[in-house]
């Protein structure tokens, strides 16, 4: 055994020559395996694809491709790392001396009788000058040359194209989305997908604010093929579980639904069978609002001082009024939400040029509360008009009754004299009278 620096340093580049063409033979061979793998599932995707198969048939197109995928990583990379690493018939250093050589015909005689002047492990077959000096010999020629010059171009080449094969396929395969599901359904051969729908379902109103006790129209358009059955679902407030309509169609196609008297906010949405799975449309809202309602008020009536009567005290539950012309009616009101206006309307008692001459009092609004006053000088009926945000309009008022007392004009009787009178020298003339009046004396 002698330690030979030359003799190390061919040998280490002839070793790295190998590697590297070991490492080259490997990327191409996974790359290939990679790029049929790939192949094979965008072939395996196309069909599935098209046919929209159930379990047993992904099943078999995901065995298939495992079983591609195990084929080409055997066939290919685990082969060729086998035998350029543990086979017996791996390329040995002679070999790659030879081929190295072939690449350069100048020394490929050198190259060669230097390394069988050194037995395997560096034993020295003869002369230990002579093959120090063969391979200082062979050192000095090499200078420059690269030895990995072994590795074919065309190997290079193959890589590159497996390699842009590999992401080619892998693009169409992720980029298409069809192609994309379909594969991920292959992938979970185990779980159920059902093919998309033919048609999609959308419902009207979407959003809307309606009053309570009105009637409302819900329509179901239908965009596609036609199902069989839609049904409706509609969700009151406080309901656990919808009910179910049938809607009617129409002459154009339409579903619609009739609603009356809606008595609170609903959520609906319809939807129709497809497979054993619904189809489902989006969920409209139709929100119900109180009409705007007298919750309580209260009615103080003033009547003229000199009839000496005290103020009457109303309110909402008896509210018929009866007082003496003239006399003020001021009125508080609290009404059950937010009101924008608020009046007092009164009609007149009488033949019906009386009533064309209806009287609206508006009063002051203060979010849920109205105040103001009136003049009682007329017969009839009035009533409180409340208006919301919205355009309600208190239906239906409770109406009260409006009866005006008449203040009558005082009365003189002449009591005394009672016929001719004598007037004296002081011309003063005694009578007596009797004054009479239903209110002040």
């Amino acid at each position: 055994m002698m330690p030979m620096d030359a003799y190390s340093r061919i040998i280490a580049r002839l070793r790295s020559a190998r590697r590297k063409e070991t490492v080259v033979l490997v990327l191409g061979s996974l790359a290939a395996a990679v790029a049929i793998g790939v192949g094979l599932g965008l072939l395996l995707s196309a069909i599935e694809m098209v046919a929209h198969g159930g379990i047993p048939f992904r099943t078999a197109l995901a065995v298939l491709w495992m079983a591609g995928v195990g084929v080409a990583a055997v066939a290919f990379p685990l082969r060729t790392l086998w035998e350029r690493m543990f086979s017996p018939q791996r390329p040995t250093l002679e070999q790659i001396a030879l081929r190295v050589g072939a690449a350069y015909p100048d020394i490929r005689d050198r190259l060669l009788n230097a390394l069988q002047l050194v037995a395997p492990g560096t034993a020295v077959a003869g002369s230990a000058e002579l093959a120090h000096a063969a391979f200082a010999e062979v050192e000095r020629a090499v200078v420059g040359r690269r030895f990995d010059v072994i590795i074919e171009r065309q190997r290079r080449r193959w890589l590159m194209l497996w390699l842009a094969a590999a992401v080619v396929g892998s693009g169409i395969l992720l980029g298409i989305a069809p192609l994309r599901d379909a594969a991920y359904r292959i992938l979970h051969w185990n779980e159920r997908f059902l093919p998309p729908p033919p048609f999609s379902l959308r419902v009207e109103p979407a959003a809307a604010d309606v009053l309570r006790n009105t009637s409302v129209r819900i329509t179901v358009h239908v965009a596609g093929i036609e199902p069989a059955e839609p049904k409706l679902f509609v969700r009151q407030q406080q309901q656990a579980q919808p009910d179910v309509f049938s809607p009617r169609r129409d002459s154009i196609g339409r579903y619609v639904l009739e609603l009356s008297t809606l008595k609170s906010s609903i959520e609906f949405y319809a939807a129709a069978a497809w497979y054993d799975e619904l189809v489902r449309s989006n969920v409209g809202r139709i929100t119900v609002s109180d009409y705007p309602m007298v919750r309580s008020f209260q009615l103080r009536v003033e009547q003229p001082r000199y009839s000496g009567r005290s103020p009457l005290e109303l309110d909402e539950t008896n509210a018929d009024i009866v007082a003496l012309r003239g006399s003020q009616a001021f009125f508080r009101i609290l009404a059950n939400k937010t009101i924008v206006r608020a009046a007092v309307v009164f009609v007149p008692a009488g033949d019906s040029a009386a009533v064309r001459d209806t009287l609206r009092i508006p009063l002051n609004v203060d979010q849920d509360r109205a105040s103001g006053r009136m003049q009682l000088v007329r017969n009839g009926t009035c009533w409180i008009e409340l208006e919301d945000s919205n355009g309600g309009r208190t239906p239906d008022p409770v109406r009260y009754t409006l009866r005006v007392e008449r203040d009558a004009s005082p009365t003189i009787a002449l009591i005394e004299p009672r016929g001719d009178a004598t007037v004296g020298r002081d011309a003063l003339l005694p009578i007596k009278v009797a004054i009479t009046d239903d209110y002040g004396f």
